[in-house]
């Protein structure tokens, strides 16, 4: 093997180092720690929308269902509503929701927490790739899952 590698010139330290990274961070994706909290933040925000009542909203999910309505009329939510006070990509995301709640006959509430949580679920994934980038010796389960899989604020969003 050393022979071939030495004839045709090819040695694995030659690799260029993001190659090894790249590598590297393939399999923290599929690490023990992300995996758990994962789960830990899936359950407390499984658990956090089974024990609201469904009337306990934030002003901005009404206000999001009215523009997702006003949409599905053709209408133009920045002439018809006062609530658009987000860049023009929320509107295209609230359209897509809106699309995929009426194409699934799920509530637009419950397709936006979905959303929502999807993209926390990338955050977690991209912090605990951090902190082990910058911190390899931390404890990065803990400090994600107290920092943001448990954390209240991140709950209430929902």
């Amino acid at each position: 093997m050393k022979l071939k590698q030495q004839a045709t010139g090819e040695d694995k330290s030659a690799h260029p180092a993001w190659l090894g990274r790249l590598y590297l961070f393939g399999r923290a994706f599929l690490h023990r720690d992300v995996i758990v909290v994962l789960l830990v933040a899936w359950t407390a925000r499984l658990i956090f929308m089974l024990t609201m009542p469904p009337e306990a909203r934030s002003f901005d999910t009404h206000s999001w269902e009215s523009v997702a309505n006003d949409l599905k009329a053709g209408g133009n939510p920045y002439q018809t509503t006062f609530f658009l006070n987000w860049p023009p990509f929320w509107l295209q995301l609230i359209f897509v929701i809106s699309k995929i709640s009426t194409a699934l006959s799920i509530p637009f509430f419950r397709v936006l927490q979905v959303f929502l949580i999807l993209v926390e679920s990338v955050v977690i994934i991209l912090l605990t790739r951090l902190i082990r980038e910058i911190a390899p010796e931390a404890r990065v389960r803990t400090l994600v899952i107290i920092g943001l899989a448990l954390n209240r604020d991140c709950l209430k969003t929902l």
